[in-house]
């Protein structure tokens, strides 16, 4: 007696009576192909934001640098530097060892190692620069005073931030290599010689 087929059966049928227990090719195609989709979407999404991560990180590490800086000039009571290398992307600290207010490499004392920025990160220097960063690099650097302000090379000025950001109104900017729409606008006080503002802003 041929038994019947139950409409709880599990089994796949062909319309030659045989069973099917997998995938057919074209189901397993769609398949594949909706999950590339998805990870290629999911990709642009993480890659947009480590990117923005780096950006913030450096910002971070700015103003990380100026708080030890500031610290540095009042505990020990006398001026320090902090150098700024575009070049590569980096950031020394000086002390004033003669106290005649000019950092000479030859002779005030670095203190520490470089401090450098997130891999891809570097500063927005040169004629596409902000104002501090127009300068040749001999004479990139802020000194920080014993009483917590900023001494600035001659003819800069403290900037104020501006919204949109414009970088010829903005003290210091962190561009993100491979993504130059994107960019971390950094506003700082002179008067108290640190960071107010950290604005990560992307051009429409």
């Amino acid at each position: 007696m041929q038994r019947s087929s139950r409409p709880d059966d599990l089994s796949r049928h062909n319309g030659r009576g045989g069973s099917l227990t997998g995938f057919t090719l074209i189901e397993l195609i769609v398949v594949i192909s909706i999950i590339v989709l998805m990870t290629s979407i999911s990709m642009v999404f993480v890659s947009k934001f480590i990117k923005s991560e780096n950006l913030k990180h450096g910002g971070l590490i700015l103003r990380t640098t100026f708080m030890k800086v500031r610290q540095l000039a009042a505990t020990q009571r006398i001026m320090h530097f902090l150098v700024f290398e575009p070049n590569t992307s980096s950031m020394t600290i000086y002390k004033d060892i003669n106290e005649n207010q000019t950092w000479d490499k030859n002779t005030d004392e670095q203190v520490d190692e470089t401090i450098g920025l997130p891999e891809g990160i570097s500063f927005l220097s040169g004629p596409d620069g902000p104002p501090l960063f127009n300068l040749p690099e001999p004479y990139l650097y802020l000194g920080f005073r014993t009483d917590a302000s900023l001494m600035m090379p001659t003819g800069i000025s403290d900037q104020s931030l501006v919204h949109p950001p414009k970088i010829k109104e903005t003290d210091i900017v962190l561009k993100q290599k491979n993504q130059p729409k994107t960019k971390m606008y950094i506003d700082f006080e002179r008067g108290t010689a640190k960071i107010r503002v950290l604005f990560l802003y992307t051009e429409k």
